[in-house]
């Protein structure tokens, strides 16, 4: 059995890379061999073979090298496609190769901004009618639907022949619920499918010998900043900063699961970061960053009834509850997947 997956461009972010590596782990467990879908933006043909000659003399070395520590992790660990630029070469790599599944999902592959660059790509308007379609955890990127009349009505079009179709946020249901006339199914990131087992092949070594706080932000300077200082002065930890607002060569995915993994506190305002400070039972403060994305956390918080303006460790309770909720939606996830692959 072959499966497909189409998400964002992978390479330049943990938890965009590491939700694919999940959902696709996921599939492998099922006994389907995995591919993901290696989609560009419709290019010039003059510009392609422009783009493939700076590459083939070794531009691209220099270009993305703050992000090559990644791209180790993309190739070794995915099947990637030939390049793609539209929906229809897709659809004959599919036919020519006999898949049994496409699937699209997770992330914010149906936030508008995104989306429509690709045409209906995203929403698999190219997938064959004999071959099953799947939205697994899509993200709208905000709660509330951004598309126009005519969109609306093409998308609604192509998930009415989807075989199973989830959401990442709660309220998404409704949105989706509202313009699409389809109730979709709540489901977990695909991060969180897995366990904390499944992911210690992947571990490197701690970063370093001493207790430490490892600080991970993306927009909120300032509030990360007052938030470090004030935990800094409860405890005489080293402080470990990734930014990927100001990062110029960034650590490998392996790096940044064991910096959280081994971490005595997690300082975030990253969604993915909050996931995995959940999955390994970190004590962790949320950073909210007053961006549109915030409603990810907080559909996340309200997921497992978590308080975001405290910090919790994992000798709390709070765990106990949080991991009993975490199988519970493991289980009504895995189901949604059987059910699309069967």
């Amino acid at each position: 059995m072959k499966a497909l997956i189409l998400t964002h461009p992978i390479g330049t972010n943990y938890g965009g890379i590491l939700q694919c590596y999940a959902l696709q782990t996921v599939l492998k467990k099922k006994g389907y061999d995995v591919e993901i879908i290696n989609l560009k933006p419709h290019t010039p043909i003059y510009k392609r073979v422009l783009k493939d000659l700076i590459s083939f003399l070794g531009g691209s070395r220099y270009v993305n090298a703050k992000y090559s520590n990644m791209y180790h992790f993309v190739r070794k660990n995915f099947i990637l496609t030939n390049v793609f630029y539209s929906g229809e070469e897709i659809r004959k790599y599919i036919k020519k190769n006999d898949f049994d599944v496409v699937f699209v999902g997770s992330d914010q592959v149906w936030k508008k901004e995104f989306a429509v660059k690709y045409g209906y790509t995203y929403f698999l308007d190219f997938v064959p009618v004999d071959v099953k379609k799947v939205a697994y955890a899509v993200s709208l990127g905000t709660n509330s639907w951004k598309y126009d009349k005519l969109q609306t009505e093409k998308i609604k079009k192509y998930v009415s022949s989807y075989k199973g179709f989830s959401v990442r946020e709660s309220d998404a249901v409704e949105v989706c619920k509202n313009n699409l006339e389809i109730i979709p199914t709540h489901v977990l990131d695909p991060t969180m499918l897995l366990d904390t087992s499944d992911y210690t092949s992947l571990l490197s070594s701690r970063p370093t010998s001493k207790k430490y706080i490892f600080v991970y932000w993306l927009w909120n300077k300032e509030q990360i900043n007052k938030t470090v200082s004030e935990i800094k002065r409860k405890t005489d930890y080293e402080i470990i900063e990734l930014s990927m607002l100001e990062g110029t060569n960034f650590m490998s995915v392996e790096d940044w699961i064991s910096h959280i993994k081994y971490a005595e506190i997690v300082i975030t305002d990253s969604f993915h970061g909050c996931v995995f400070s959940l999955l390994f039972n970190k004590t962790v403060s949320y950073v909210f960053s007053n961006h549109i994305f915030d409603n990810r956390r907080a559909s996340l918080f309200s997921m497992f009834d978590i308080d975001s303006k405290k910090i919790f460790s994992e000798k709390d309770e709070e765990y106990k509850k949080i991991n009993a909720l975490l199988e519970k939606y493991r289980k009504v996830s895995n189901a949604f997947i059987d059910d699309a692959l069967n």
